[in-house]
């Protein structure tokens, strides 16, 4: 792995000042590639019958890889994506029903301590909905963030809307106390600190 990606991504985990260009985070030339992502999927099948059960009883198939880059979307890096895969592509992965596709980047996962790992695939879970339909057949579906809203306006106002005020509930009746960002000396020593 390019060992300028490894530090960009260690700059961004620690929240360091240093800037984060993105012409500088280029660490693969020629296309993106992808390959099974076992340690994810593992992570999955730890995470589905603890906190999805909705996957679970509806035996939804969820397909798992790693890509070899960190993409952005709005300026901002993208650590995964989850995908619905039906029709002719579902069918070009010989299978005739929908199931999803979660992707993670793999230079992110590499330097992610566990913990971070799991909050990763756990939230790609949530995006994997299921629906039953009235004749009682499933149907799967992408669920949408809970909480969409600039931290700006929140700032400004304060849980202004329901979805915010709900989001603002979760946090303060979790009774959890925010993860530890990655340690800088660790993560430079090659730890993952748990």
């Amino acid at each position: 792995m390019n060992d300028e990606l490894i530090r960009q991504v260690k700059i961004f985990l620690e929240g360091s000042d240093e800037p984060f260009p993105a012409a500088e985070f280029a660490p693969f030339e020629g296309p993106t590639s992808y390959w099974a992502a076992q340690p994810v999927e593992q992570t999955a099948a730890r995470l589905i019958p603890q906190y999805h059960e909705r996957l679970d009883r509806s035996n939804v198939r969820i397909v798992y890889f790693f890509r070899s880059d960190i993409p952005r979307k709005g300026g901002k890096l993208v650590f995964a994506t989850t995908k619905k895969i039906m029709g002719l592509n579902a069918a070009l992965a010989k299978n005739d029903d929908p199931f999803f596709c979660i992707v993670i980047s793999h230079p992110v996962w590499e330097v992610l301590p566990q913990k971070h790992r799991d909050a990763l695939v756990d939230h790609e879970l949530c995006h994997c909905g299921v629906e039953v339909d009235e004749k009682g057949e499933v149907k799967l579906v992408l669920r949408n963030h809970d909480v969409q809203e600039f931290s700006e306006i929140v700032r400004r106002y304060g849980p202004w809307n329901p979805d915010v005020q709900e989001f603002l509930n979760a946090v303060l009746s979790a009774g959890k106390k925010p993860m530890p960002l990655l340690d800088g000396k660790s993560l430079a020593a090659g730890e993952r600190p748990d």
